[in-house]
């Protein structure tokens, strides 16, 4: 966080928003703290038992946990479904859901859909730039994952 608070403060930019990727593990050290810094958390899932019940377990923990100095009071944490087969019954998302409305969690309504074209980037065409953080997404490739209508939520 310190790094990033430097490098704002040193650009002649300032930037509205800043995106931190950070590990899918709690036990890596310094991701509690700096989530606890954040003022928005997206933490994706997918349709899998173990998926969501780690993700839930950890989502109910961060939320109870104790404020520490430097935390933002105002923080929003919202899950989203990531990697959706589009062919997958719906009833899996839906009893899913019905248990994170119960648990009073935030769930995004938009999801961002499984496409093989993530594998594909990294093969030797070099026909496809998906994930990178510095060029733009190619609008067909957004489209088919509907990443589109996610960031526009």
């Amino acid at each position: 966080m310190q790094t990033a608070s430097d490098y704002v403060n040193q650009s002649s930019v300032k930037p509205d928003v800043i995106f931190v990727d950070l590990p899918g593990t709690a036990n890596t050290k310094g991701v509690l703290t700096t989530l606890k810094k954040m003022d928005f958390i997206f933490s994706p899932m997918s349709a899998d038992r173990l998926v969501v019940e780690s993700t839930l377990g950890f989502t109910k923990a961060f939320i109870g946990l104790p404020p520490i100095e430097g935390e933002n009071k105002e923080q929003v944490m919202w899950l989203f479904w990531n990697g959706v087969d589009g062919r997958e019954k719906t009833g899996v998302y839906e009893a899913y859901q019905s248990v994170i409305q119960q648990l009073n969690l935030s769930l995004m309504q938009s999801r961002i859909m499984d496409s093989k074209r993530f594998r594909k980037e990294t093969d030797d065409t070099g026909t496809y730039v998906f994930r990178s953080s510095l060029l733009p997404v190619e609008v067909p490739l957004m489209k088919a994952t509907k990443l589109d209508l996610f960031v526009d939520v």
